[in-house]
């Protein structure tokens, strides 16, 4: 999606979680929408650029999005529309980051996956290492990066979602949704949002218990797994959890109907975070 005119930055603001106005040119940051309620619409990425502001949204979401947001321009100078992309590369790492500070409108910065990079939608050979979709969805699942339609979803409650952390400005002013968001953070939060549970006892390969709901020998209210990944030889199930199991390395017994009896640590999310580029350059020096 595409937003120009003279008040889209302005107006942007006024209606996204995310603090729009104070985003430099040519950076980008996660963002949501919300109705009145504070219950998600939509939620993406959105690049700031000198002469207008970009939106990677889900596809299916994208022009929804657009006649939401249009009924709430009054006198304002924006024109929104949606861009259709034949396709989308990503690319992440050092030599990512390195190009996309070249002068090119295609490149779309972003922090995604625990390590920085861009997307960009030209016909292009990157000419760089690819990244097995494997490791691109234990990631996804480490950092609480949320998947539209199975994570999140429209209607869901943005307390309920990583989003909350990573979407919604606490500096900012008025947008839609505000109030409750603002009501819901000052008193004692969701009542179920989503934790990492790392595997440390019993026989999974996390994929078999996506969707499924457990017991716990810690509360009475149930949990449920909304997907999994394996890595560095550990199994992690990103879990929607009650708000007494969501203590930073607490150990549980999560019992499935039906199924297996596991011994779990648990993580806040994000599991992986992006680093700080110190510490990135200073790895890469001793890797050379």
């Amino acid at each position: 999606m595409a937003a120009e005119g003279r008040d889209a930055a302005r107006f942007l603001h006024s209606q996204l979680t995310s603090d729009v106005q104070g985003l430099a040119p040519g950076a980008s940051q996660q963002t949501a929408l919300l109705d009145r309620g504070g219950r998600l619409q939509a939620c993406g990425f959105l690049r700031r650029r000198t002469d207008g502001i970009e939106l990677l949204l889900p596809t299916g979401i994208a022009a929804s999005t657009v006649e939401r947001l249009e009924e709430h321009v009054i006198a304002d100078d924006v024109t929104l529309k949606t861009v259709d992309a034949r396709r989308l590369d990503l690319a992440l790492g050092a030599e990512a980051v390195r190009r996309v500070a070249e002068d090119d409108d295609r490149r779309f910065p972003i922090e995604i996956f625990g390590s920085r990079g861009f997307i960009t939608w030209r016909d292009e050979e990157l000419d760089l290492p690819l990244i097995g979709g494997d490791e691109l969805e234990a990631r996804r699942v480490l950092t609480g990066l949320p998947r539209w339609g199975e994570e999140v979803a429209e209607g869901v409650l943005i307390h309920e979602t990583t989003l909350i952390d990573s979407a919604v400005s606490t500096d900012k002013g008025c947008y839609l949704g505000q109030e409750t968001v603002a009501k819901v953070a000052s008193g004692r939060g969701a009542a179920r949002a989503p934790m990492l549970l790392e595997v440390i006892d019993g026989d999974t390969n996390g994929a078999d218990l996506v969707g499924r709901g457990f017991a716990s020998d810690r509360a009475k209210r149930r949990g449920t797994v909304l997907s999994s990944a394996c890595w560095q030889d550990g199994v992690f199930l990103q879990a929607s959890v009650a708000r007494e199991l969501r203590v930073q390395d607490r150990e549980l017994e999560c019992r499935f109907e039906d199924g297996p009896t596991l011994r779990v640590r648990v993580h806040s999310l994000p599991f992986l975070t992006v680093p700080e580029p110190e510490s990135w350059a200073r790895r890469i020096e001793l890797q050379a």
